[in-house]
C-alpha cells in the first residue's frame, strides 16, 4: 500500500490486481500471472532477458534483508486467533489480519511507529514471543 497527497496505490498480489484511488476515484487494474520457473527454464532455453531478472531486484532484497534481520516479532495474543480443523488439519487462523496490515500501512504512511497503535494483534495481548506455530490469516 502506498498512500500520497493526492491519491495511493494497494497492491492485491494474491488477486493480482492493483487499485488505484486519486481525486477523480479509483479503479482497479487486473494483471495476468506470470510463471516465473517457467520464464527461468525457457531462458536457458533460449536466452532471452529473464522477467525478473536478480539484478532488478535490489529494492525487494533490501526489505527481504531488513526483515531478516529485525527483532524477533511478539506473539499473536489468544484472543485474536481461533482454532480450525481436527486432527492433522488443526490450525490456527488469525481473524482481522488485512484490516490490521492496511491500519500498520497506513500509520507508517504518517511514520508512527508499529507500537503506538496500541493493536493487540499485532504487539501481542500477553506481550509473548512467536513460538513459530504457523497460522491463516483470515481477513
Amino acid at each position: 500500500m502506498l498512500r500520497g497527497t493526492d491519491g495511493g496505490f494497494t497492491l492485491r498480489y494474491e488477486r493480482d490486481e492493483a487499485v488505484v484511488s486519486g481525486q477523480k476515484g479509483e479503479r482497479t487494474v487486473r494483471g495476468e500471472r506470470v510463471e516465473l520457473l517457467s520464464d527461468l527454464l525457457e531462458a536457458r532455453h533460449d536466452g532471452h532477458r529473464l522477467l525478473c531478472d536478480v539484478a532488478d531486484t535490489g529494492a525487494f532484497m533490501r526489505v527481504v534483508e531488513a526483515v531478516r534481520t529485525a527483532p524477533d516479532p511478539r506473539g499473536v495474543g489468544g484472543d485474536h486467533v481461533r482454532w480450525r480443523g481436527a486432527g492433522g488439519e488443526h490450525h490456527p487462523v488469525v481473524h482481522d489480519v488485512a484490516a490490521w496490515c492496511e491500519r500498520v500501512a497506513r500509520a507508517a504512511h504518517v511514520h508512527r511507529a508499529r507500537r503506538t497503535l496500541d493493536d493487540p494483534v499485532l504487539i501481542g495481548a500477553d506481550g509473548a514471543r512467536a513460538q513459530g506455530v504457523g497460522a491463516t490469516f483470515d481477513a
